[in-house]
C-alpha cells in the first residue's frame, strides 16, 4: 500500500531562487497539491495501480469544468457576483496561456496580440512545431470566447 497523507513540503524563495534547478515547479505543486486531496479519499492505493490513480488526477486537473457562479455550492464567503466574474476572466486568460507552454519547452520567442474585429489574434514567433500548444489551445478557445466574447486566434511565423 502507498500511503498519501505524509508529505513534505519545502518553502523556495523564488525572488532569489527562481528557476533554478527544480525551483520553477509551480504548475507541478499545484497538481500534485490537487492530486493529493483526491487520492487522499482512498486511505492507501496499491502500488501496481498508483500510475492509473495519478493518470485520473492529471486528467481531472486538465479538463476540470469551470463552475459557474449559481452553480457553486461550495463558494467561498464573500465572493460576490462582479468579483466571481473577475474569477472566470483571470480563469480563461490562464487557460490559453497555459495550453501556449504544453510541452514546457518555452517553444514561443516572441508573442504578439492584436484584437481585430471579434478575434484575438495572438502572433507566435517560433520555429518550433507547436502542434501539441495549438491542440490544447484550440480546446481552451470556447471558454475563453464565453466569457469574453471574443474568439482567441492562433498565428505562428515562423523565424529563421
Amino acid at each position: 500500500m502507498l500511503d498519501v497523507n505524509e508529505f513534505n513540503h519545502f518553502r523556495i524563495n523564488h525572488c532569489t531562487h527562481l528557476a533554478e534547478k527544480q525551483n520553477h515547479i509551480n504548475g507541478i505543486e499545484n497538481f500534485l497539491n490537487q492530486a493529493k486531496c483526491h487520492l487522499r479519499k482512498f486511505n492507501g492505493i496499491s502500488k501496481a495501480h498508483f500510475e492509473l490513480y495519478l493518470k485520473e488526477c492529471e486528467w481531472r486537473f486538465n479538463h476540470s469544468n469551470f463552475v459557474y457562479y449559481g452553480q457553486a455550492q461550495d463558494r467561498p464567503q464573500g465572493l460576490d457576483k462582479e468579483s466571481y466574474l473577475t474569477v472566470a476572466k483571470l480563469t480563461a486568460i490562464l487557460r490559453l496561456a497555459n495550453s501556449l507552454d504544453r510541452s514546457h519547452k518555452q517553444k514561443m520567442k516572441g508573442v504578439k496580440a492584436v484584437l481585430q474585429d471579434n478575434e484575438l489574434i495572438l502572433k507566435i514567433d517560433s520555429q518550433e512545431d507547436i502542434t501539441l500548444e495549438r491542440g490544447f489551445f484550440q480546446t481552451n478557445t470556447e471558454f475563453f470566447k464565453e466569457v469574453y466574447s471574443i474568439t482567441p486566434v492562433i498565428r505562428q511565423k515562423k523565424k529563421f
